[in-house]
């Protein structure tokens, strides 16, 4: 069916109707340009129209007086009013109600309480509604839907990139988390975190935690959540004696964690967080993870985890939703694969030369190779 350009009515979408008090069209404009950034699929301005079809011919509109109307969101969910002229409620009761359905992942909308219909959603932020739940038989035999058309005309899509656009530049967003160094000038951290990034800032380069170097994201592994990030700064120069873990940990081995936890409280310093592996897989039992005892904190995700004689065994990954209170780390074998991936072949080391140290021992070895990553969007 060709989408039907509307010309005569118009639908008011607002939010916070508690919060806010309307007396005219223009109010809910000015509210709306002044909140843009926050606008949902259903809010903005609409035309409106309410059509008949028979059978599958083109629908024509059904003649009514011109009349505005008002849909209100308030929680999620959606009332519809009648306004006359733009200027004012006929009434406070809504004639359509628009509700979100979460197991069904759709929307469905009543009028005057009826029985629920679902809202089908079209191009642009458009959406339609058949006001009846079945079609009905005209005298002719004919079969008669009544549908009601909702065509969006502000914010366009284009009006709200370009606000966000705008605000964001205003307002950039940062976040932290950890890296380390294997290799030769090879970073790695989670994908997650530098993906949508418009800058990267590497700190504790040379053990220096005041001196900031540019990184840019060099090779990805969106399935695993693993970036590796290069410096942008080739001058700079860095070799890890990091060895990986190629044996398989069990249920019970000790590892531990290097990472900037919680920097705003406890500093820009590297800290450690030990504990032990808890299960061979990770979230819903997928096997490219451990989940391990250890503590993490927001700041930690990205950092590495070694076992006891200091190979590296993985890397910390965000926390999954429904599991926050889980802690998992992705398989050294996943990093092995992405570095592997590269267009330039890389050595890495093969001797542990700290594996006979006392554990402070490693850690000073290899707190050098663990840095703190800022992140701009």
């Amino acid at each position: 069916m060709q989408r039907i350009i509307l010309m005569f009515l118009t639908v008011l979408v607002y939010s916070n109707l508690n919060s806010q008090t309307f007396t005219n069209e223009g109010d809910v404009y000015n509210y709306l340009k002044g909140n843009i950034i926050n606008i949902d699929q259903i809010e903005g301005v609409y035309k409106y129209a309410s059509y008949t079809q028979k059978n599958n011919e083109a629908p024509v509109r059904v003649p009514i007086a011109p009349v505005n109307v008002a849909i209100v969101a308030v929680g999620g969910v959606y009332n519809a009013y009648w306004i006359t002229n733009g200027n004012r409620l006929i009434n406070q009761k809504f004639f359509m109600q628009i509700k979100k359905i979460e197991y069904l992942s759709k929307f469905e909308a009543t009028f005057y309480g009826g029985e629920p219909r679902e809202v089908e959603f079209l191009e642009e932020g458009n959406f339609r509604v058949y006001k009846e739940k079945a079609k009905s038989k005209t005298e002719e035999g004919a079969v008669e839907s009544n549908i009601y058309y909702f065509e969006k005309v502000f914010p366009s899509k284009a009006e709200i990139e370009a606000e966000r656009a705008r605000y964001e530049a205003a307002n950039p967003k940062f976040a932290k988390c950890t890296g380390f160094v294997i290799g030769k000038n090879l970073i790695v951290t989670n994908l997650s975190v530098v993906e949508k990034a418009k800058k990267i800032m590497i700190k504790g380069v040379k053990g220096d935690i005041t001196r900031y170097y540019t990184a840019m994201v060099i090779q990805t592994d969106k399935e695993n959540d693993l970036a590796i990030l290069g410096l942008t700064d080739e001058t700079v120069q860095i070799v890890s004696p990091v060895v990986m873990n190629k044996i398989p940990l069990e249920v019970g081995n000790d590892v531990y964690v290097l990472g900037y936890p919680l920097t705003a409280a406890t500093g820009e310093e590297v800290r450690l967080t030990n504990g032990i592996v808890s299960s061979k897989t990770g979230y819903q039992g997928e096997g490219s993870s451990y989940q391990i005892t250890a503590s993490i904190q927001t700041g930690n995700i990205g950092g590495p985890v070694y076992d006891k004689k200091g190979a590296l065994v993985g890397i910390i990954n965000a926390p999954k939703e429904g599991a926050e209170n889980a802690n998992y780390c992705i398989k050294a074998i996943y990093i092995k694969g992405l570095i592997d991936a590269l267009p330039v072949k890389i050595k890495l080391p093969v001797t542990n030369i700290i594996a006979a140290k006392p554990l402070p021992e490693k850690v000073k070895v290899l707190r050098k190779y663990v840095y703190l990553i800022e992140v701009e969007y």
